[in-house]
C-alpha cells in the first residue's frame, strides 16, 4: 500500500483537531505513523539522488492534501561538498610543496592565501570559483503555502530537510580525513611563510634548496595530503535511514500543515518547505531562499531538524558551526510558550565545528531564525548512523514541537496577546543563559 493510500485510510474524513492535550496527542501519533511509513517506503536518501527526489515528490503529495499551493523545484547541488573542498585543499598543498621545493615560496604563499579567501567566502554561503571543481547532482526542494484569511502581515517559514547523511563507517578514518588536511595545510603554510620571510628580509631571491626544516615540514604535509585524498576517495557512500535526521522534521511539518489548514490564521502566511542538500552544506536551502525572495518580507524561520529525546530538545541561537548568529529572541519566545504549556525546551548555542542547520541559510538572508533539535553537541544520538530508525524518535518530542510551534505562531497572529506576552516575558529583568 502506498503512503498516500495509508494516509487516507488512517485519517479518513478530515476531522477538526482542537488545541487540547488529547487532540495534540492524536496529531503526534498520526505524524509518528507517517514517519514509520516513510521509513519503510523511502529508505536512505543521499542528497541530490533519485531517492531524495522521490522523497520530495512524496512529501508534495502529503502537502497537496491540505493546500493547492504546492511546488517541487529541482536544484543543482554540490554533492559531497565538504569532501570536494578538502580534496581541493590537499591538491593545493601538494602543488605548494613543489613550489617551495623549487624556491617559489612566494608563489606558493599567494596560491594558499587566494584559496583561503575563497574558502572563507564559500563557508559563509557564497558561491565562489572553488565550486567549478566540485561534482554536482540534481536535488529537489518542495514547499507549500497556506495563505491567511485576510491580508498578509507576517510570514512564518517552517522548514525541515528530507535528505539523509552519509554514514562514516570508521570514526578514526573519518576524523583523520578532516584533521589531516588541517595539519597538512598548516605545515605547508608555515613552510611558505618561513621561506618567503627569509627571502624578503634577506633580499635573497636566488634559487637554492630549502632548509631542512622546510623540507621536513613539506614532506609531512605531502604525506598528509596524499593520505587525506585516499581516505576521502575510499569512503563507502552508504547513507543513514534518516528517521530522526530528518524525517522527524518532515512529519512535524505535515502535521502542522494539517492543523493550520483547519485553523486558518487571520494575518499570518505560512510556508512549509522541505529542503534537499542539507547534508551537503545546506545547498538546497541556500538556493531556495535565493529563488523565493518574494516570501521573505517580515518573515521568520523555525527550522526543525533531528527530534529524538524529549529531554534533549533545544532551540539554537547560534549556527553554522558557531559562525552564524540566529534569533535568540525568537528562540526564547518559543521556549517561553513551551514552558507555559508545561514543556521544557532549553535555548543554546552550537559551538565551533558542531555542524550547521538550514536556519543558517535563513539567517544569512536576514531572517529571524532558530532550529528546534535534539541533536545537541553534548549528548549522543543516532544521527548519521545506520541505527537512525523510527523507534529512536520519541513521539512526545514530535508532540512538543507541534504544540510549541503552533501556539507561538497563533500568539503572534493575535497581536493583542503578543503584546501582553512581550511585556511579561521578553521585557522582564530575568536573565537567560544562552549556552548549554
Amino acid at each position: 500500500m502506498s503512503i498516500l493510500k495509508h494516509l487516507k485510510n488512517l485519517v479518513g474524513k478530515r476531522s477538526s483537531i482542537k488545541k487540547n492535550g488529547a487532540s495534540i496527542m492524536e496529531l503526534s501519533r498520526w505524524a509518528k505513523e507517517i514517519l514509520e511509513k516513510l521509513y519503510e517506503e523511502l529508505g536512505p536518501r543521499g542528497c541530490a539522488t533519485n531517492d531524495s527526489r522521490r522523497a520530495a515528490r512524496q512529501i508534495a503529495e502529503f502537502f497537496k492534501e491540505y493546500t493547492d499551493n504546492v511546488e517541487v523545484a529541482n536544484v543543482k547541488i554540490a554533492s559531497r561538498k565538504l569532501d570536494g573542498l578538502l580534496c581541493e585543499a590537499m591538491v593545493l598543498t601538494i602543488i605548494s610543496f613543489f613550489l617551495n621545493l623549487f624556491s617559489l615560496s612566494i608563489l606558493a604563499l599567494i596560491v594558499l592565501l587566494v584559496f583561503f579567501f575563497f574558502l572563507h567566502r564559500e563557508l559563509k554561503g557564497e558561491k565562489t570559483k572553488l565550486r567549478s571543481f566540485l561534482s554536482f547532482g540534481e536535488g529537489s526542494n518542495v514547499h507549500a503555502i497556506l495563505n491567511p484569511k485576510e491580508n498578509v502581515e507576517n510570514t512564518f517559514i517552517l522548514s525541515a530537510h528530507h535528505d539523509s547523511a552519509e554514514i562514516k563507517e570508521n570514526k578514526t578514518s573519518n576524523a583523520l580525513a578532516i584533521i589531516l588536511p588541517i595539519i597538512s595545510v598548516a605545515f605547508i603554510l608555515i613552510c611558505s611563510l618561513y621561506s618567503t620571510g627569509k627571502r624578503v628580509f634577506a633580499l635573497d631571491f636566488s634559487l637554492r634548496f630549502p632548509s631542512r626544516v622546510v623540507v621536513v615540514l613539506g614532506i609531512l604535509s605531502l604525506l598528509g595530503a596524499s593520505l587525506s585524498i585516499l581516505l576521502n576517495l575510499s569512503s563507502s557512500h552508504r547513507y543513514s535511514p534518516g528517521c530522526g535526521d530528518n524525517l522527524s522534521g518532515v512529519v512535524t511539518l505535515i502535521a502542522l500543515l494539517r492543523y493550520f489548514s483547519e485553523h486558518r490564521l487571520k494575518n499570518t502566511r505560512l510556508v512549509f518547505v522541505s529542503f534537499d542538500g542539507e547534508e551537503c552544506g545546506l545547498e538546497g536551502s541556500k538556493s531556495w531562499y535565493e529563488v523565493n525572495s518574494s516570501l521573505m518580507s517580515k518573515a521568520k524561520n523555525i527550522n526543525i531538524d533531528g527530534l529524538y529525546k524529549v529531554q534533549d530538545l533545544v532551540l539554537t541561537a547560534l549556527d553554522g558551526s558557531g559562525s552564524v548568529k540566529l534569533s535568540s529572541s525568537l528562540a526564547l519566545n518559543i521556549s517561553s510558550v513551551a514552558r507555559q504549556m508545561g514543556y521544557k525546551i532549553e535555548v543554546g548555542k552550537f559551538s565551533i565545528l558542531s555542524g550547521e542547520s538550514d536556519a543558517a541559510s535563513a539567517s544569512r538572508m536576514g531572517l529571524e531564525a532558530t532550529t528546534l533539535t535534539s541533536m545537541r553537541p553534548d549528548v549522543e544520538c543516532f544521527a548519521h548512523t545506520g541505527e537512525d530508525t523510527p523507534e529512536k524518535v520519541e513521539e512526545e518530542a514530535i508532540r512538543i514541537a507541534i504544540s510549541a510551534i503552533s501556539k507561538t505562531i497563533e500568539d503572534i497572529d493575535n497581536k493583542d496577546k503578543k503584546d501582553v506576552e512581550e511585556s511579561s516575558f521578553l521585557s522582564s529583568d530575568k536573565k537567560y543563559r544562552l549556552t548549554y
